[in-house]
C-alpha cells in the first residue's frame, strides 16, 4: 500500500496546500491502494516525530509492513531537521520501502544519493533556523521602533495605520480609574466589582461569537458568549503590574522604552500601594485553609463549582457557589458551613465505614453484575459510534482525494467528527476504567479497608480473614477448624470495630492529606441544592464505586441529617450550637417527611 504524506507549514504558500498535495499524491498512486497521512496545517517540519501524529503513524505502519511505498511532495514535507531525516531514512532502508519525493525515487543505499539528501536536510534545517531568527529579529526591530509585535495590545493602547503603538483614548480612562482606585486603597476585587457594576465593558466582551470553557476538576465543557465576559481579579492585577504603563515594555528578559500612560514615579507609587492592599487586613485576613472537598462540589442551580472561603475570625467559613464572586450572576443557591459539610461527608461516609458496608452489600446482592452489563453495553455502544464516525471521516477524506469536493467543503464535517470522537473517547475511557474496577470484588474491598485504615489495632487477626472478608464466603476455606476460626474472628472483629469506632485510627487524628486522598479516590462529585421553602440542604453523592448515587438531607441549622435510602436519622450531629429537645425532635420529623425531587 502507498502512504501519501501531506503537511502545511505556516510559511508555505497556496501552491503547496493540503488539497494540492493530496491531488498530486493521488495522481502518483493512480489505481493502486493508498492511505492519506495528513499532518494538517501549521505543523513545523522542525518538530520532533512525537509531536507530528501523522508522521508517527506513518512510521509505525512502515514498521509493521502495512506501507511499502511512501510519497511526499518534496523532502521538506518530511523534515526540516537532521534527527527526523536520520530516523526516517534508517527505517526506510531497514524495511526496504520505496520513498518518492514528488515522482523521484530515492535510493538511500547509494552513498551519493544519501549524501545529497543529507545536504538537503541541512539546507532545510538552516532555512528554518534562519527564518526563525529573522522573524525574531523583525519583531525586535518592531518593538525598538515602537510598533506592536502581535495582533493584540494592552488595554489603553492601539496601533495606527503603520503599526506604531498609540494611546487608545477610549480605553485610557479605564486604566486611569483602575490605577486611581488602587492608589485609594482598593483591592482588585473591589475594582472589579466597580467596573462590572458600572457596566464598563472588557475589550473581549465587544467581540461577537462564543467560546468554550473547560472545568479543570470535572473536564466538563460549557459554551459562553463573548459579550458576557466580565472583569476578573486577574485582569485587574495584570493591568496594575504591567510596566508598559510607565513606558517600559517587556521583551524576553529585557525592558524596552515605549509610549507611557503614567510617569514612572506615579507607577511605582501605585505598586507600593498594590502590595499594601494585598496584605491589608481591612476585610479580614484570609486563612491558608486546606479545603477537604475542593474540586468536588457542584451547584445544582447554575452548574458552577462551590469554593471555600475562610477567615481567621470565622466570620466567613463557607463553601459557596463561585457565581457569588460575580454580582451580575443570578444564582441563589445557599452557602454551607465548611466544618459542617466536611464533618458530615467524612464521618458519615468514611469514618463510620458505611462506604465499605455498601460496596460489600452491592457485591453480595449481585448489584455489580447489573452494573457490569450496563457498562459493557455502554462501551459497546461507544465503540460502534466511534466506528461510524471513523467511516464517515474516511469517506469524507476519500471524496477530497477523488476530487469530488474540495478540502474547504469538508472543514465543518471534519471538525464535528473530531469533536464527537473526542467526547465519546472521554466517556469510553471513564466507563472502561470503572468496568476494570469491577473485575475483582475482593481486591476492591481490601483496598477500601486499607485506605480507611480499618483493623490497624488488630492487624494480625485481619490478615487471617482478608482472603474472605467482604464476601462472607467462608466455605472457600476447606479446613473445617480453620474455617470456624476465621468466621469467629471475623464476627468478633466486626463487633469490636463497631464498639470502638471512636478509638479507630480513622477518627479526627487522621491527617488531612490522607482524608483528601481517600475522599477524592472514592467520591466523583457532590451536588449541592438548598430548598429555600423547607430550608433543607440536599447532598447528592456520585461515587467512583459500583454503588448507586445517594442523597442526604441536612437542615439549615445543622441539627441533624437524614438518609432517605435507609429511611432513618443518621447518627451524626454538628457540635457547636444548642437547641431544645423539642426543636431537635421537630427538625428530625421535618427531615423524615421531606421528599426531594
Amino acid at each position: 500500500m502507498i502512504g501519501i504524506y501531506t503537511r502545511l507549514s505556516v510559511e508555505d504558500d497556496i501552491s503547496t496546500s493540503i488539497e494540492n498535495q493530496i491531488n498530486e499524491g493521488k495522481a502518483f498512486a493512480k489505481n493502486r491502494k493508498y492511505e492519506i497521512y495528513n499532518e494538517g496545517e501549521g505543523i513545523s517540519g522542525r518538530a520532533a516525530i512525537k509531536d507530528r501524529p501523522a508522521l508517527d503513524r506513518l512510521m509505525r505502519d512502515i514498521a509493521t509492513d502495512k506501507i511499502k511505498i511512501v510519497w511526499f511532495r518534496n523532502q521538506n514535507r518530511l523534515e526540516r531537521n537532521s534527527e527526523t531525516f536520520i530516523a526516517f531514512s534508517s527505517l526506510a532502508k531497514r524495511k526496504k520501502i520505496e520513498v518518492y519525493f514528488n515522482d523521484k525515487l530515492m535510493d538511500w543505499n547509494d552513498p551519493t544519493s544519501y549524501l545529497q539528501s543529507s545536504i538537503l536536510t541541512a539546507i532545510n534545517s538552516y532555512q528554518a533556523e534562519l527564518q526563525s531568527y529573522q522573524t525574531k529579529k523583525v519583531l525586535l526591530n518592531r518593538v525598538l521602533e515602537g510598533k506592536a509585535h502581535g495582533k493584540s495590545t494592552p488595554l489603553g493602547y492601539t496601533t495606527d495605520d503603520e503599526g506604531y503603538l498609540i494611546i487608545n483614548e477610549e480605553e485610557k480612562p479605564i486604566v486611569e480609574k483602575i490605577y486611581q482606585m488602587c492608589l485609594d486603597g482598593n483591592g482588585s476585587t473591589t475594582i472589579r466589582h466597580y467596573l462590572n457594576d458600572n457596566k464598563i465593558p472588557t475589550r473581549y466582551s465587544k467581540r461577537e461569537g462564543t467560546f468554550k470553557v473547560k472545568n479543570k476538576h470535572t473536564g466538563k465543557i460549557t459554551s459562553k458568549k463573548k459579550k458576557d465576559v466580565k472583569w476578573s481579579d486577574k485582569q485587574i492585577q495584570d493591568i496594575l503590574k504591567n510596566p508598559m504603563y510607565k513606558g517600559k515594555r517587556r521583551w524576553n528578559d529585557s525592558l524596552i522604552d515605549c509610549l507611557p500612560i503614567f510617569n514612572e514615579f506615579y507607577w511605582e507609587k501605585v505598586q507600593e500601594q498594590y502590595k499594601k492592599n494585598k496584605d491589608s487586613n481591612n476585610t479580614g485576613k484570609k486563612v491558608d485553609h486546606l479545603y477537604l472537598l475542593k474540586g468536588l462540589l457542584e451547584c445544582t442551580e447554575c452548574g458552577r463549582n462551590y469554593y471555600g472561603r475562610t477567615k481567621v475570625n470565622k466570620k466567613d467559613n463557607f463553601y459557596m457557589c463561585s457565581s457569588k464572586r460575580y454580582k451580575h450572576e443570578k444564582c441563589t443557591n445557599r452557602s454551607i458551613n465548611i466544618d459542617v459539610l466536611e464533618s458530615f461527608v467524612w464521618t458519615t461516609i468514611f469514618e463510620n465505614r458505611t462506604i465499605f458496608d455498601k460496596v460489600k452489600q452491592a457485591f453480595k446482592d449481585g448489584g455489580q453484575d447489573k452494573r457490569k452489563v450496563e457498562l459493557e453495553n455502554k462501551v459497546k455502544g461507544y465503540q460502534q459510534s466511534l466506528n461510524a464516525l471513523d467511516k464517515e471521516y474516511k469517506k469524507t477524506i476519500d471524496l477530497v482525494v477523488r476530487g469530488v469536493v474540495s478540502e474547504s467543503d469538508i472543514i465543518e464535517t471534519k471538525n464535528r467528527v473530531i469533536r464527537e470522537t473526542n467526547k465519546i473517547n472521554e466517556l469510553l475511557t471513564n466507563d472502561e476504567n470503572e468496568l476494570k474496577s469491577l473485575v475483582n470484588e475482593t481486591f476492591i474491598l481490601t483496598q477500601i479497608k486499607h485506605d480507611l485504615d480499618f483493623g490497624t489495632q488488630n492487624g494480625s487477626d485481619w490478615d487471617l480473614v482478608n482472603e474472605i472478608v467482604g464476601n462472607g464466603q467462608f466455605e472457600e476455606i476447606t479446613d473445617p477448624e480453620r474455617r470456624k476460626l476465621a468466621k469467629d474472628r471475623f464476627d468478633r472483629l466486626n463487633k469490636e470495630d463497631k464498639e470502638n469506632r471512636e478509638k479507630s485510627a480513622i477518627v479526627e487524628q487522621t491527617p488531612f492529606n490522607k482524608k483528601k486522598e481517600v475522599i477524592t479516590k472514592y467520591i466523583k462529585r457532590i451536588y449541592l441544592h438548598y430548598d429555600k421553602e423547607n430550608r433543607i440542604y440536599t447532598l447528592k453523592l456520585d461515587y467512583n464505586l459500583p454503588i448507586e448515587n445517594e442523597k442526604y438531607f441536612i437542615d439549615n441549622n445543622y441539627i441533624g441529617a437524614y438518609d432517605p435510602q435507609q429511611k432513618k436519622i443518621l447518627d451524626w450531629h454538628f457540635i457547636g450550637r444548642h437547641f431544645t429537645n423539642e426543636k431537635i425532635e421537630d427538625t428530625y420529623n421535618q427531615l423524615r417527611d421531606y421528599v426531594s425531587d
